[in-house]
């Protein structure tokens, strides 16, 4: 889930029961956060 700021940025919210709070190791995370749109340049 995104959320947008007061400042007009986005911030990424994470929502689960906390039992997984990382990536698995076979999981790149660039490539996770390259089909972010709002964080491409």
């Amino acid at each position: 889930m995104t959320a947008l700021t007061g400042g007009g940025d986005f911030a990424v919210v994470e929502l689960n029961d906390g039992g997984v709070s990382s990536l698995p190791a076979s999981l790149d995370p660039r490539e996770l956060f390259s089909r972010l749109p709002f964080l491409r340049s």
